[in-house]
């Protein structure tokens, strides 16, 4: 994500566009290069409890103005656990002729993802989570269209040392002294998922996240934000709960963190 925002050629007056339920780090990668662009960060609220994702993409896009150089907008939301239709956000974005960055860790594993059918110009995603890869792994997807005008956040050998006409990519292999195992590992865990049964793991995960949902409602009697379907969440949800003001949630961080 910081690769891409470091190379999005953000004017000053340009908008990137987000909505009201992203990862608070994102935020904080846009939000610092939007300030050195002299761009402003705009934040759309989405409608809940959701209903239809054709309302959500509609809301997204009420966002957009003629100022909006970029969407930046989770596959599976961490706050909320809500698999967006990022699809139809694409589809509509392009439309207007606005990039789109999804932010994907959540997804890997969780759900199918065909990067070439989704449309985005953008993809970036840790491995850590539901794939079970080490720390420090992960991919970054840029549309072809886009490749020549991204550089690494650190530059060191890179393309140099291909021993051919050197790639976009080789830039990227060789960023100096680091750790390669994290990404070697990637492969490992796909495979040990694949031996696992992938659709049994999102099974059981689903049914497990599934269960802890209806059990919060017995318990609070809250409703859920999101319909009762896998098109909207899977291994993971989130509900609200009967905690008003600021005391009784500090309290609760200070048991959950000793």
């Amino acid at each position: 994500m910081n690769i891409v925002a470091d190379s999005v050629a953000l004017q000053a007056g340009d908008e990137v566009l987000f909505t009201n339920q992203e990862y608070g780090a994102v935020m904080r990668i846009w939000r610092r290069a939007c300030e050195r662009a002299n761009a402003n960060i705009v934040v759309q609220p989405l409608p809940r409890p959701i209903t239809s994702a054709d309302e959500q993409v509609a809301a997204l896009m009420a966002g957009v103005t003629e100022r909006t150089k970029l969407i930046v907008v989770s596959h599976i939301t961490s706050q909320t656990a809500v698999i967006f239709p990022v699809e139809a956000i694409c589809r509509e974005a392009a439309k207007r002729g606005v990039q789109v960055c999804i932010d994907g860790p959540h997804a890997l594993a969780m759900i199918d993802l065909n990067l070439r059918k989704l449309g985005c110009d953008f993809y970036c995603a840790s491995g850590h989570k539901w794939l079970s890869a080490p720390f420090g792994s992960g991919f970054l997807f840029v549309a072809k269209r886009h490749q020549q005008k991204l550089s690494p956040p650190v530059m060191s050998w890179g393309g140099s040392v291909a021993g051919r006409p050197a790639h976009w990519q080789d830039e990227f292999r060789w960023l100096g002294t680091r750790d390669p195992a994290p990404f070697l590992a990637m492969p490992m865990a796909i495979e040990f998922l694949e031996r696992f049964g992938l659709e049994k793991f999102r099974e059981q995960t689903h049914e497990l996240a599934r269960y802890a949902r209806q059990r919060i409602v017995e318990l609070t009697g809250r409703e859920p934000p999101i319909p009762d379907s896998r098109e909207w969440y899977g291994s993971m949800i989130a509900m609200p709960l009967p905690v008003d003001g600021p005391a009784p949630k500090q309290g609760i961080r200070d048991q959950l963190q000793t």
